[in-house]
This record gives structure tokens, sequence and C-alpha cells, in this order.
């Protein structure tokens, strides 16, 4: 079932007028939840792409020829 302004306001420890203070609808609150997770898992992959290339930069450094 779709969570409730009620419940999503209780779920963050605000009351219902302060939510919507700060957000239109629950649409609104999806729409930046979602664009939050996808930011964060791209910042990660590209964290984790660049360590990967300095590793292998670094292996290839020290690796016997």
């Amino acid at each position: 079932t779709a969570a409730t302004m009620r419940e999503i306001a209780a779920a963050a420890g605000m009351h219902v007028p302060t939510m919507y203070q700060y957000f239109r609808s629950k649409e609104e609150i999806l729409e930046l939840v979602y664009s939050w997770t996808i930011d964060q898992a791209t910042f990660q992959a590209r964290n984790t792409a660049i360590m990967s290339s300095r590793v292998a930069r670094r292996s290839s450094l020290v690796s016997p020829k």
C-alpha cells in the first residue's frame, strides 16, 4: 500500500504541515529521493572506477616485466 503524508512525516520526525512547507506532494518527495539515490549511485560508481584505475596503474608500475 502507498504511504500517506502522515506516515512519511512521522518517519521523518516532522508534522504534516511542516512537510508541506518543504514539499508540494508525495510525488515530489519520491522524485527527490529517486534523484538523490541515482546521484549517490553515480558518485559511488565513479569513485570505484577511479580507484580501480589507480590500483591498475600502480600494479603496472610494480609488476615485473
